[in-house]
């Protein structure tokens, strides 16, 4: 199955649903022998005891002289013989493929930058089904290319048609890759005019497209800025907007500075707020006092910003990952390296949209950009260039599992 893009929701959902009924006659019991009436809010906020996140094992690649620790985007792909994972490499204009079960790299793909099916510069990688891979163009959506899992063009026109009929300046992140699925692209795009354009008369601005290949037609969806965005000071920073494909057809959607959801049903006109039932203390994130470099990096080490956000066809789960704040110095603080000096927060919540376990990770320790899903769980990267046991040498994730506890009457 392909994790990133083939969700088939009619599977059995063995991890969550298997264990639902015990855990509701367990609860019964409990109450029973007399665990009081507690508040909604409470017994909400206790559901965050149910499952925990473990490490487990860690994933190492080791790295050659053409690919560099510092890697943004990562795809996972797997079927009933392989698990690979696909890194972003700028350096190649490509990417590097490496066996998530061995640790040994399969193979790199370069695309020319130059001639027939060439892209001047790769943005996105994203898989597409098997022994198909789709290569985001940077500026022009319509410049991507479609490869096979060796790295031989399958199309570069495929696209072409798109030309002078959808948004320029596509962008793609692991949380937010660009999909080709069902004969539609669907990407995200961003406004070409400034931040304060964006916070005024132009807070409209729709963010996520997809271009249909059957008919070459070019959507739309109805995704604006949240109103909390609206005639403030935020930093850039604040608008790497992440989205995925979960459940049943919905698109979610995740802004850094809100602290609800954006849930999307496929076809539906309008999209809708979703708050996380079960979480609580959420830090609320002041807008900037004015628009300096200082200020916005003081405003993103200074507050709690959900960064990315995966879904878990596995497991049927979201992962949100937040940077959780530190005191900003003006003297160590001066790039956006001194993000990493942040604690991590992971927030499991299930399909009904409750929290149903959290961990926090230790601050110049992991990255966020090449986080990835795969069959065991969450893969975070160990690529912070703060961490003492950094190396170029090789690339290592950290596995983390989701669990759950053991539900001991008192």
């Amino acid at each position: 199955m392909n994790a990133i893009h083939v969700i088939d929701t009619h599977l059995p959902r063995t991890f969550l649903e298997s264990t639902k009924l015990l855990r509701g006659i367990l609860l019964i019991i409990l109450a029973a022998l007399g665990a009081g009436c507690q508040s909604d809010q409470t017994r909400q906020a206790d559901r965050a005891l149910d499952y925990q996140l473990s490490k487990s094992t860690t994933l190492t690649f080791p790295l050659d002289n053409d690919t560099s620790p510092t890697v943004y985007i990562a795809q996972y792909y797997s079927d009933k013989s392989k698990e690979w994972v696909f890194l972003l490499n700028k350096y190649i204009n490509g990417c590097v493929v490496f066996d998530v079960k061995t640790g040994k790299q399969i193979r790199s793909i370069q695309i020319p930058r130059e001639g027939p099916g060439a892209i001047a510069e790769v943005i996105g990688i994203s898989i597409v089904g098997k022994d198909s891979l789709l290569f985001a163009s940077k500026n022009f959506i319509y410049n991507s290319v479609l490869t096979n899992f060796s790295g031989e063009i399958i199309s570069n026109n495929l696209f072409k048609t798109a030309q002078g009929k959808t948004e320029t300046n596509p962008v793609a992140v692991s949380s937010a890759p660009v999909y080709l699925e069902k004969n539609s692209l669907h990407y995200v795009t961003y406004p070409i005019f400034s931040i304060e354009e964006l916070m005024g008369p132009d807070r409209g601005y729709l963010w996520d497209h997809y271009y249909n290949l059957t008919d070459s037609t070019h959507y739309s969806k109805p995704i604006t800025l949240p109103k909390k965005y609206h005639f403030s000071n935020w930093s850039l920073w604040s608008f790497i907007l992440a989205r995925v494909k979960g459940h049943q057809e919905y698109w979610v959607y995740n802004w850094p500075a809100l602290n609800e959801l954006v849930v999307l049903k496929e076809g539906a006109r309008e999209a809708q707020l979703q708050t996380i039932r079960g979480l609580s203390n959420q830090i609320d994130i002041e807008p900037l006092p004015s628009g300096s470099r200082d200020n916005d990096i003081k405003q993103i080490v200074e507050n709690k910003l959900y960064v990315k956000l995966f879904y878990d066809p596995y497991r049927y789960v979201y992962y949100r990952i937040a940077r959780l704040p530190i005191r900003f110095d003006p003297i160590a603080h001066t790039s956006f390296y001194a993000f990493d000096h942040q604690p991590i927060e992971i927030t499991v919540i299930d399909t009904s949209f409750q929290l149903i376990a959290k961990k926090e990770l230790p601050g110049e320790t992991y990255g966020i950009f090449s986080c990835f899903v795969g069959k065991e769980g969450l893969y975070m990267p160990r690529n912070n260039v703060h961490d003492p046991t950094f190396t170029e040498a090789e690339l290592r994730f950290d596995l983390f599992t989701l669990e759950e506890k053991s539900v001991t009457p008192e």
